[in-house]
């Protein structure tokens, strides 16, 4: 009781902090992203609905954008974590993220505001190098539960920043970057189209590749569902509720455009990777398999099956007929999976996976086939050049590296 009333005596309420920044802050900077989720009641079912309370007194939460950190101050009020990472590179929340770090102090939460983008590969390995966030501290081992040592909380809005969400996905089915600490869990404010595809269930137009991938990679619940939609891209544009998007779980609490600071049609969900993955056949091929699918998702596989490879149809005698009728959307992740064991195990399989991508036109060739030519491009220019002396003949290990 005593850390609470010194916390309210430095920090203004949430509901207070609230109202003054939708009078103030916003009509200084209406068009910044990501949005911020700033209704005390939404914040509060969030919390109560999520994990986030197996993190109280011992875990790392790291959260990109907080923006003026009310999401921030209550998980620090309610939760008490060991430690709170907030990242963030706009100076216009600086003052008011310094408040809640000041706060937290009574609160004996560790609490840090960095100046760094969350949404970077090297942000992490600064964390562990600048000792902020020890990665050999809050590893956990996969089969012993869930990572309450750490978790990771985002923002995604804009459409670069989906296709990093897509990524991390691919790296949480690999158990890579941050994901080879463990199974931690990572919370993101997503589009209502990211939502809509990573919770599709068969035979919704929507699926696709994500879609088995993550059905492959990780657990997904939905946190706060928003079924609002913006009608134009204006400041002024008129929201309408869609009707027809209900979540799958009616006990899902709502959200709606004005629960956030700038009105938003975000929801917010929740991943929690599989000890194991259910992938049986390497990733790249089965991540080629999908993507090559699911660029004609409404045609029947026997009809498409050549687009994998020249005389890929031999493998169709390997699969029942009746998945051989579906199109990609009707097919289910274990129907995904035993095509592409089939395709990995045919002997003519190409020795190089590569998939054109429609929207620019260009190879998305595989990664293990780029970082061998990289290297074997290294070892040429290597052995042209000698070593100057006092120089490493090799890079040190990355932060996740070392725990691979």
């Amino acid at each position: 009781m005593r850390c609470t009333r010194l916390l309210s005596s430095q920090i203004p309420t949430l509901s207070e902090r609230a109202r003054s920044i939708s009078q103030g802050l916003v009509k200084q900077t209406t068009l910044w992203r990501p949005a911020a989720l700033r209704d005390p009641e939404a914040i509060q079912q969030a919390v109560d609905r999520s994990h986030l309370r197996d993190y109280a007194g011992k875990g790392t939460i790291i959260e990109m954008n907080p923006g003026p950190g009310l999401l921030m101050q209550h998980i620090i009020e309610k939760i008490k974590p060991h430690r709170y990472v907030a990242l963030e590179t706009r100076e216009q929340f600086t003052p008011a993220l310094n408040l809640v770090r000041e706060a937290a102090k009574a609160l004996d939460v560790d609490c840090r505001v960095l100046n760094l983008n969350g949404y970077l590969w090297d942000t992490y390995d600064e964390l562990d190098r600048l000792r902020v966030v020890p990665y050999d501290e809050v590893v956990y081992p996969q089969e012993a539960g869930v990572n309450t040592n750490i978790c990771l909380i985002a923002s995604i809005r804009d459409a670069e920043l989906e296709q990093l969400l897509a990524q991390w996905l691919v790296t949480m089915a690999t158990k890579s970057w941050i994901f080879s600490l463990g199974r931690v869990r990572l919370y993101a404010f997503v589009s209502p189209g990211v939502r809509q595809r990573w919770m599709a269930p068969v035979g919704s137009p929507a699926r696709s590749r994500l879609t088995v991938i993550r059905e492959g990679a990780c657990d997904i619940r939905e946190i706060l569902h928003n079924p609002w939609q913006r009608l134009g891209r204006s400041a002024k544009a008129v929201w309408q509720e869609d009707i027809s998007d209900k979540p799958a779980d009616p006990a899902v609490p709502r959200a709606d455009p004005d629960c956030f600071i700038n009105t938003s049609d975000l929801s917010l969900i929740e991943l929690t990777p599989f000890a194991t993955p259910g992938f049986t056949v390497p990733f790249e091929s089965f991540d080629y398999v999908a993507r090559n699918l699911f660029m004609n998702r409404t045609t029947a596989l026997y009809k498409q099956v050549r687009s994998l490879a020249s005389g890929a149809y031999t493998i169709l005698r390997d699969l029942p007929d009746d998945l051989c009728l579906k199109t990609p959307s009707e097919m289910t992740f274990s129907d995904m999976n035993r095509i592409a064991s089939a395709f990995h195990n045919w002997p003519f399989r190409p020795r190089y996976l590569h998939v054109e991508d429609t929207s620019t036109g260009e190879n998305l060739v595989n990664l293990k086939s780029v970082i061998s030519q990289t290297m074997q491009e290294g070892a040429i220019r290597q052995r042209q050049s000698p070593i100057k002396i006092g120089t490493p003949a090799t890079a040190p290990p990355s932060a996740f590296e070392k725990h691979q």
